[in-house]
């Protein structure tokens, strides 16, 4: 029996040559168009997969980026799949981008998982009227610097809770996973800053997030080719379960918030605590200029503050702890500081922080050299601009390299060393001003959540080298044979996690 094609309409023959020459039309415009603009320079590409080869290096994405922009240029375009991406490495490009032209440059990119997770309803990747509008809640009750400070309390109790295992470890000269450690600490603090200190399934909603998080990658080929959105979706149902499972709980532990202080309130309860949920909360009941905060919105900024800020507090305090356990001199500086300042009652609080000038100056310089993000979080150029001479298409994702500029030698002296005093006497600081050290972003879109965070780096670091003395769980490695090497995940991290044995020397009466 022979099979024959039945016969293909006149008129859709004619569609579909009219459509490929209306594509060859807009290819060869665009062409002409781009041919006038005076693009950033970059490496050349291939076909399907643009320059991404250039970053099958073995290395690292920033420090990649950081060689080729050695090649190229501090701006530098690349294609990524279908998506152009420029590469800023100098402070000059970055100040244009952060603050000159900030309002072009403001919005993100809304990425797949994002997407996919909570429609890009949280704090870091919505824009626009939207996004100004949470921000004003963030900074003004959620993350203002009069709530981190009524939530020293909270700090104080949970450090002393860590201070008490760490006393029972150094008995019994036993090894702690630094990382690990301070990673449960900051959880309760935010948990508790979130949830209250009566929250019965805390623990529960801590071990779910951790499995969205360690299940959910927040890299995903659709980012770079689009029209793969579909297929991922498909892909990905069981990890879209696991966020889902989370935002039931999330639903439940909400509203059983909920009903405690309307209980707490009928009983005349004087003593309230209002926690992160009730400023979300009594948002949603504002008049928001026509942007209105939903429960969605409260729930996707709750899952910011856990899975944002603590990676990045453990992180930062890990690199710190490694670079003093590296350079003893500095730890004994940095520990003769502090055990100075706190002399009269051996002990300490956040009212004594501000004499730790050295000590903040052993912070800048470990986050100037591991930076929990080292590629700062993608903008989107809204319209083309000019950046220092050179055209930005609309649409491309600008992505700053934090790290690079943290440690271009033109910037900094002995740039890959760790040298706390070079921060002694600068104003340089961690609000975007200086855009050479930009590790927590500048501009409209800088983290909201620095000064919470660095809160609680401060005093876990103080209470840390105050209290104990430290040793390298393996005695067979000097101090300078240290593993640093670094392991890209959510954050930067050390790819060996910090073990090390606490030495009680000052005593814990006090806690």
């Amino acid at each position: 029996m022979e099979f024959t094609l039945p016969p293909i309409p006149y008129e859709l023959v004619a569609l579909l040559l009219f459509v490929l020459a209306l594509k060859l039309f807009h290819k060869k415009k665009a062409t002409k168009y781009q041919s006038k603009l005076r693009l950033p320079p970059g490496p050349w590409t291939l076909p399907l997969i643009g320059s991404l080869h250039h970053l099958v290096s073995g290395k690292l994405p920033h420090r990649a980026l950081r060689d080729l922009a050695r090649s190229h240029g501090p701006i530098m375009l690349l294609r990524a799949g279908q998506i152009d991406l420029v590469i800023i490495t100098s402070r000059e490009a970055a100040q244009e981008v952060m603050r000159t032209q900030d309002a072009n440059f403001s919005d993100r990119p809304l990425l797949f998982t994002a997407n996919m997770c909570n429609s890009g309803s949280d704090i870091v990747f919505s824009k626009g009227a939207y996004w100004r509008q949470l921000r004003r809640v963030c900074l003004n009750g959620l993350l203002s610097s009069k709530k981190v400070k009524s939530l020293s309390s909270i700090r104080h109790e949970e450090v002393n809770h860590m201070l008490k295992l760490l006393s029972t470890l150094s008995d019994e000269k036993s090894p702690v996973t630094l990382v690990k450690m301070v990673s449960d600490v900051a959880n309760n603090i935010v948990a508790r800053a979130t949830f209250g200190g009566n929250c019965k399934r805390q623990d529960v909603f801590l071990k779910a997030l951790k499995n969205v998080i360690e299940q959910i990658s927040w890299f995903s080929l659709s980012d770079l080719f689009p029209w793969l959105s579909g297929l991922e979706a498909k892909m990905k149902t069981k990890s879209l379960q696991i966020y889902r499972n989370l935002d039931t709980l999330m639903d439940e532990i909400i509203q059983e918030h909920l009903e405690m202080q309307k209980q707490l309130q009928k009983n005349g309860d004087e003593e309230i605590e209002y926690t992160f949920i009730d400023v979300l909360m009594n948002a949603m009941g504002q008049d928001n200029g026509g942007m209105p905060i939903t429960f969605d919105s409260v729930k996707a900024v709750i899952l910011d503050m856990f899975s944002g800020g603590i990676d990045t507090t453990a992180t930062i305090i890990e690199w710190t702890m490694a670079e003093l356990m590296k350079h003893p001199e500095k730890m004994a500086k940095v520990q003769a500081e502090i055990r100075q300042a706190a002399c009269e009652n051996m002990d300490f609080n956040e009212n004594d922080l501000f004499k730790l000038n050295y000590l903040k100056c052993v912070v800048k310089e470990s986050v100037r050299l591991h930076p929990p993000l080292p590629l700062l979080l993608p903008r989107q150029c809204n319209e083309m601009r000019e950046v220092l001479g050179y055209s930005i298409p609309s649409g491309a994702r600008v992505l700053i390299n934090g790290w690079a500029l943290g440690t271009d030698p033109n910037y900094w002296s002995d740039a890959e060393k760790f040298i706390p005093e070079r921060f002694e006497g600068s104003s340089i600081d961690f609000k975007g001003n200086n855009f050479e050290f930009v590790q927590f972003g500048a501009g409209r879109r800088s983290c909201p959540g620095a000064e919470f965070g660095m809160a609680i780096i401060d005093i876990i670091l103080a209470r840390l080298l105050l209290h104990f003395d430290w040793k390298l769980s393996d005695d067979g490695i000097k101090p300078n044979d240290l593993d640093m090497a670094e392991e890209f995940a959510a954050v930067l991290r050390k790819k060996a996690p910090l073990s090390l044995v606490p030495v009680l020397r000052v005593s814990l009466s006090n806690v």
